[in-house]
């Protein structure tokens, strides 16, 4: 079997590396350039080629899905799936149902790790599945995949999963980068709860700015947890003086 990505990003990357111990990938980035991939089942390939796969994985920024989409439409072979892995869930869902030909399996996922979390191994990571147009048979066959890999499958609805990703990947985000403008350091002996927030800096400095800011502008409830923070901030500030 040979499996198509679209983007070789940080988390394009880390996908083609995973698959390839089961599977061939092909990968198309606009920006890729000849290399030596990780493995010998990893190749570069055209656009059309990756995207005639049986499997077609949209491994891009959210601000990047709709135009992927439509680059992608053209050169799928009849009755493929094609997932996307995106922090957000609502609006790629509603733009894959409208740009890929009905005969299309459509299945949205977000992966909760990547390059950073899961360096060693993926084991016990936790994947989030939202089945959009895809026949119950081939649902059970990925899902047996995602865990015979090692993940903890989760389905889940775009509408809970956009809800709970604002409260949780968007805020630590925002905290993270807030922190770490504040140029706060490292010391020798601190609390763990310090330590603990020099990783959230960490993790936010590593993931990309485009990333969170994607999270912000696809995802109306990211809006509104902004909105209740700064008048905690408010608040606590009120609190102080």
């Amino acid at each position: 079997m040979t499996v198509g990505i679209i983007g070789y990003g940080r988390f394009g990357k880390l996908s083609a590396k995973l698959i390839a111990r089961r599977a061939n990938v092909l990968v198309y980035d606009k920006n890729l350039r000849p290399k030596q991939f990780p493995s010998r089942r990893i190749r570069n390939a055209t656009l059309q080629k990756a995207s005639s796969q049986s499997i077609v994985i949209l491994a891009v920024p959210v601000s990047s899905l709709q135009q992927a989409l439509r680059s992608i439409v053209p050169y799928l072979q009849p009755s493929p799936l094609v997932l996307d892995v995106c922090a957000v869930k609502v609006k790629p869902v509603e733009w894959m149902k409208t740009i890929l030909p009905k005969d299309v399996s459509i299945l949205g996922t977000h992966p909760l790790f990547g390059p950073d979390s899961a360096h060693a191994s993926i084991k016990g990571h936790r994947v989030f599945i939202c089945p959009v147009r895809i026949q119950r048979e081939l649902l059970r066959h990925v899902i047996r995949q995602l865990k015979a890999a090692g993940l903890v499958v989760n389905t889940i609805s775009p509408e809970e999963h956009d809800k709970m990703i604002a409260e949780t990947l968007f805020l630590t985000q925002y905290i993270g980068r807030l922190v770490g403008k504040a140029g706060l350091r490292r010391h020798a002996f601190s609390t763990k709860s310090y330590t603990d927030l020099m990783k959230i800096i960490k993790i936010a400095d590593n993931d990309t700015r485009e990333l969170f800011q994607d999270m912000l502008l696809y995802n109306p409830h990211a809006k509104q947890v902004l909105k209740r923070l700064l008048r905690a901030e408010t608040n606590v500030l009120n609190e102080l003086y």
